[in-house]
Order: structure tokens, then sequence, then C-alpha cells
């Protein structure tokens, strides 16, 4: 007999059958027939209480914290060997720069992988925070420094002495500064934050956000200086080798950042995942 009738996104269905409701209608479903005196949840009728023997009871918020806790470990157990791979890719980028070998198309894959890796590295860290110590402020400053990172990466793929040279007014180098801006400024923002916590592995997470706001800022003026000097001296400062004492000064530079995000990594995988099962 269609009897029966059910509230769904503010509309009325009905009548239907009690056999027609089954899998139309969900525990909180408003369900109403002729005799009773209001709308009721479908699972405060006796009569619909056998169309819901079969659900599953919700997750306990142990099991949740326990999910996001693995899933957490999953990636900071990748990241870790993608900060690795990531510290080769710089030491492999700075030997071809003092070979004079950046115009070639190895060191565009070289700085291809070392992207991928350093997003693979962000991750880690934003998923600690967020699945793990459920901190979400300071996650959505690692996804602007990863999206600000994209750009600068891309440019330098190609001939660094080319590029400033023949796209000095293109809108490629307005956006590469436009990120190097925004990269420094999510970078501070996030140490601040971090700063904040008191959590295994932040404190050198915030060691690294500050280290790389003031590699930006340091990078940032020595591209504005070279570029002073190429319009008003014509001299491709960028375009020249880098000698052993500048490569192994620049190599310290890039590395020191990322050694503490390493650590970091390394330390809560130590503390807090000692536990967790391999994958």
């Amino acid at each position: 007999m269609k009897e029966w009738y059910y509230i769904a996104d503010d509309d009325r269905y009905g009548p239907f059958s009690l056999d027609d409701l089954e899998g139309r209608i969900k525990e909180t479903t408003k369900v109403w027939k002729k005799g009773m005196s209001r709308w009721e949840k479908a699972m405060q009728v006796q009569e619909l209480a056998g169309l819901f023997r079969d659900i599953l009871p919700p997750v306990p918020a142990e099991d949740k914290k326990l999910g996001r806790e693995t899933e957490a470990f999953r990636y900071i157990r990748a990241d870790i060997l993608s900060g690795w791979i990531f510290l080769l890719m710089l030491v492999v980028e700075i030997v071809l720069q003092m070979l004079d070998m950046d115009d070639i198309r190895f060191y565009g894959f070289v700085l291809f992988l070392s992207l991928l890796a350093l997003v693979r590295l962000l991750t880690g860290m934003k998923k600690y925070l967020s699945l793990h110590l459920e901190i979400r402020k300071p996650a959505i400053n690692v996804n602007w420094v990863i999206v600000t990172s994209i750009p600068i990466y891309i440019l330098m793929a190609y001939e660094r002495g080319r590029v400033i040279d023949n796209t000095l007014y293109s809108y490629g180098i307005l956006v590469v500064v436009l990120a190097f801006i925004l990269n420094g400024y999510h970078y501070l923002r996030l140490a601040q934050k971090l700063s904040l916590l008191k959590r295994v592995g932040v404190t050198a997470f915030r060691n690294f956000a500050y280290l790389q706001f003031f590699y930006s800022i340091l990078v940032f003026m020595v591209v504005i200086v070279a570029l002073f000097l190429m319009i008003f001296t014509d001299s491709a400062v960028l375009s020249s080798p880098l000698t052993l004492r500048e490569g192994l000064t620049v190599l310290f530079i890039e590395m020191l950042p990322y050694l503490f995000l390493q650590y970091g990594l390394m330390k809560v995988k130590r503390n807090y995942f000692v536990h967790q099962p391999a994958y």
C-alpha cells in the first residue's frame, strides 16, 4: 500500500509503499503517513526500523584518528626519501653550473626532478600538520609555497643566461619576481604560525621556513642586482660558470634549510610512528 511520504532537499516525495522506501531514505530522513501527527525521522518510526538493520555503525573517533595517522606516516616515510633525492639534485645542479653545463637539456631534467621531490617533501610536512596534528592554517601556507615554487623552477629550466637576456621585459620575469615575493611571504607566515606550536618536529619546520624566507630575500636581491648590471653595464654576470668556492657557498646556502626540514621529518617518524606497520 502506497502511503508513505518523505522529504529530501526541501521537497516532498510520495506516496510510496514500504518496500519502495528501501534505498530511498536514510535514518535521518523525515517521513510521514496518514495517522501520524507530524513528520518524524525514519529511525524513530518502528515500522521502518527493518530498513536500517544492515547499516554499519559510524566509525569510532579513535579509528578515524588512527587512519589519519597512518596516512600521514605513509607520506612522511616516502617524503624522507624524496628529501634525499632533492638534496642530491641540488648537488648535481651546482656541479653542472660549475662545469658551465647548465644550458644542456639534462640540466632542465635535473630541475624537473628537483621540483617533483620538493613538492613531495613539502607535502609530507603538510600532511603531518593537517592529518596528525589536525592544524589547518599552516598547511594553507605550505600549499602557497608549492604553487609559487612551480613558475620559479619552470623559468630556471631554460638556459640561465638566455632567460635574463631575451625575456628581460617579458611576463615570465614578472611572474617569477612575483612568485619569489609570494614565496618568501608565505614562508614567513608559515614560520610565524609554527612558532606558536610546541610539537615534535615543528621547531625544525619553523627553522626551515625562516631560512627559506631569508633565502628568498637573498635570491631576490641577487636577481635585481644582476638585472641592474645587465641593463646598465651590459654584463652577463649570471651566464658565467660558478667557481669552486662560489659553488660550495651556494650549495651550503641552498641545502641548509632543507636539512632542517629533513631532520624534522625524520624526528617525527622516529617519535610518532615507531609502531606503524611497514608498507
